[in-house]
């Protein structure tokens, strides 16, 4: 650990000095709930006097990793008087009025003022009741529907910034309590509700039960993140009034209990409450609906009506399996010339295959729109039935898959939606 004595000017004779030792935790030295967070020190004079003639100033390092202000109450300094500790009589470290310590938040030092040389350490006197402080808002979430939000958390400026933001300002802060103590031996919160009831025309329920805050989801909240929280939800009946809704705290040193003020069309309805990963699930799900509406859009054009083919070479993929003398009929049926067809003979002499794919992409060339069902007609015109069924299966399955997808991204996006809303509305 780190140690620094500062001695001003005239507080030590010169002749003595002073002498600084680092003591171990020895048996018996830290009183009962108190955690030793740093070395024990010694600081003594060759002389008989322990008094220095002025004070001097000692900041030692600790262990704690202290984040807020108000955290600063658990650390103490503790000392002993010099020559407490003998074989008989151990080293007995207590609490002093007039040693008082400065600690500073997200610092490891603590510093002390001495007039007197002495024992001390520093100390987390974890039994220093740590003081909660409770709020209630009230959000609108239509005329009628409310949600009320419990929170609890260590008092704090940036905490109370940071809770504000949170909620404000579709919400309304109904109840602030500032002193609520975990009771002893209990390690949560707990609000007394049923998981659905009825209270004075207003129905009250849960979206999960029991209603709890542990201790630890408050002491690990920091700014930034989604302060630990309840939620109870209250609608209002045909004729319901406006009345107090009485909330129950269990596992609090003293009994605490927060009130409700249940009204009608009493503020702002939210419109933009959606949280930024709720923003982007809904837009996913408008996407896919879009992209199911174009395929769905694509599929019903391309029924009944003419199926382009992408390329020459898918088309020849399925005429080189069944056509080879009978390229000139079929390209007679697909209306090319009987002079195109000539020349294309010349050209590639003794090469059928090479024959039967120019009179293809000739075709192509030609014709405005070349589709599948101009080629399956021409090929039973030649009696290539078979062929032409292979094609026309082919074509079948192309358009049950498209269907199985479009039927598969409508159904993906209708369920999510729903889960999505019932999970916003419980």
């Amino acid at each position: 650990y780190g140690f620094l004595l500062e001695v001003p000017a005239g507080a030590v004779r010169l002749k003595e000095g002073c002498v600084v030792k680092v003591k171990a935790c020895l048996p018996k030295t830290t009183p009962v709930g108190l955690r030793l967070l740093s070395a024990v020190y010694e600081i003594t004079t060759p002389g008989s006097d322990q008094h220095p003639l002025g004070p001097v100033n000692v900041e030692i390092e600790h262990c704690a990793h202290i984040q807020q202000e108000d955290e600063l109450k658990q650390l103490c300094f503790l000392t002993s008087a010099m020559g407490s500790s003998d074989s008989q009589s151990p080293l007995q470290l207590q609490k002093t009025k007039n040693l008082v310590g400065k600690f500073s938040p997200k610092s490891c030092y603590g510093s002390i003022r001495l007039t007197k040389f002495s024992f001390f350490g520093i100390f987390d006197d974890s039994s220093t009741e740590v003081i909660y402080s409770a709020k209630v808002y009230l959000q609108n979430e239509s005329f009628i529907k409310k949600a009320i939000y419990f929170i609890l958390l260590k008092y704090h400026t940036v905490h109370e910034k940071a809770i504000e933001k949170h909620y404000l300002p579709y919400s309304r802060e109904e109840v602030s309590v500032q002193d609520v103590v975990f009771s002893d031996g209990s390690s949560q919160v707990k609000l007394n509700i049923e998981r659905e009831q009825d209270y004075e025309g207003w129905k009250i329920w849960t979206n999960s039960h029991p209603l709890i805050i542990s201790k630890r989801a408050v002491e690990s909240f920091k700014p930034g993140k989604s302060p630990p929280e309840c939620k109870v939800l209250a609608k209002a009946s045909d004729g319901a009034e406006n009345c107090l809704y009485h909330i129950n705290l269990e596992g609090t040193e003293q009994p605490k209990s927060v009130t409700v003020n249940l009204s009608r069309n009493d503020g702002p309805i939210p419109q933009t409450g959606y949280s930024i990963w709720s923003k982007i699930v809904i837009a996913l799900f408008i996407a896919m609906g879009f992209i199911a509406v174009a395929l769905l859009m694509y599929f019903l054009s391309s029924v009944g009506h003419c199926t382009s083919i992408e390329s020459w070479r898918d088309a020849d993929n399925f005429l080189k399996y069944g056509i080879v003398d009978e390229w000139r009929d079929l390209g007679s049926e697909l209306g090319l010339e009987n002079s195109i067809l000539t020349a294309i003979e010349l050209n590639h002499k003794q090469n059928v295959e090479r024959m039967r794919q120019e009179m293809i992409r000739k075709w192509f060339d030609r014709s405005p729109q070349p589709c599948w069902e101009t080629l399956i007609q021409a090929l039973q015109r030649i009696d290539q039935n078979r062929l032409a069924r292979i094609i026309e299966q082919e074509m079948l399955s192309w358009n049950v898959s498209n269907a199985h997808t479009i039927q598969f991204l409508l159904a993906a996006n209708l369920t999510a939606l729903l889960v999505y809303f019932c999970i916003q509305n419980r």
